[in-house]
């Protein structure tokens, strides 16, 4: 990237952040905190109101005003994609919150831009199983999230079948496994739990308020949980003609690790759901050669017996 465009894009960011690090500015350019410092003192010197506030970072002065928005090509197409992973990734309010958002930037664009990105549009299309949602509460959320202030929820665990009344103070939003989740201090469990959004039967942003900086951050959830909060181990082994079909699959299904053998394909999943993951075993049929631990072997021959009910005559017990 040029200097000038650089500078430019670097005035765009301090634009939409309110304060921004020089590592941050760093990262995204993958220039030196150096050549950051330089290239901050170069947008001072042609007039631009930067103030600065040691270990904290930089900001633009209030009253300072950019002009429109200017997109290149390649930026308006990128809009597009993002516009489309919108659609199957995320609920109606925040569909409709984004596309208002879009037009906005859309607005300013040429007339031959506005064409050519229609053209564009009309020819791209994101595949995905996931199922579109109405609603799971992301905008509230987020505006939970933006304002620290404790939600209210109505949640199903499928595991006990049973809805319950939480208090939680959410600390951010992910999305794994095809859903969005939720993860919160739930009051009740004195303790942080990960919420599917689409298991959240109905959501009340309370009154009261939380501090996040006594509660853990995003990040140091991750690193402490991963994927494996409020989750149970299971251990399969597959033979290796199956090893195909579960390329594409064994990540969804909450993969944790993976090993070869000389029968077949070991890998170790975080579930929440035992049962969930018997029902998907049962497509991989006789290629399923060993189940651990009992609980999750338990669930997978339950369904066997009652298949075996229900379609065999006689079967040996």
């Amino acid at each position: 990237m040029a200097r000038l465009d650089r500078l430019s894009a670097i005035l765009t960011m301090l634009r939409s952040k309110r304060v921004l690090t020089a590592e941050k500015i760093a990262e995204r350019f993958d220039i030196s905190v150096r050549t950051v410092y330089r290239d901050i003192r170069s947008l001072e010197e042609s007039g631009v109101p930067i103030g600065s506030e040691a270990g904290v970072g930089y900001f633009l002065a209030d009253g300072y005003h950019l002009p429109p928005v200017s997109l290149t090509s390649e930026e308006a197409r990128a809009l597009l994609i993002g516009d489309k992973l919108m659609e199957r990734f995320s609920d109606k309010e925040t569909r409709r919150n984004y596309g208002l958002a879009v037009d906005k930037v859309k607005a300013v664009l040429k007339a031959s831009e506005k064409e050519s990105l229609e053209d564009i549009e009309g020819r791209m299309r994101i595949i995905t199983y996931s199922k579109e949602r109405d609603n799971v509460f992301l905008s509230e959320i987020q505006g939970a999230l933006a304002e620290s202030r404790r939600l209210g929820i109505e949640y199903y665990a499928r595991y006990r079948d049973e809805t319950r009344e939480r208090k939680v103070d959410p600390i951010g939003l992910c999305h794994y496994g095809d859903e969005w989740h939720m993860i919160a201090f739930c009051h009740k469990r004195s303790d942080y739990r990960d919420f599917r959004t689409d298991r959240i039967r109905s959501l009340k942003v309370l009154e009261e308020s939380f501090k996040p900086s006594k509660l853990l951050s995003l990040d140091e959830y991750w690193e402490k949980y991963g994927e494996g909060h409020d989750t149970f181990p299971a251990e399969v082994l597959f033979g290796l003609e199956a090893k195909a079909w579960l390329s594409s699959q064994k990540h969804r299904m909450g993969m944790v690790s993976e090993s070869e053998e000389q029968e077949g394909v070991r890998i170790k999943f975080r579930t929440p759901d035992y049962k969930g993951l018997a029902y998907w075993l049962l497509s991989f049929g006789k290629h399923v050669l060993e189940i651990k631990p009992e609980e999750m072997k338990q669930e997978y021959n339950n369904i066997l017996g009652c298949l075996a009910d229900r379609f065999l005559q006689k079967v040996e017990r």
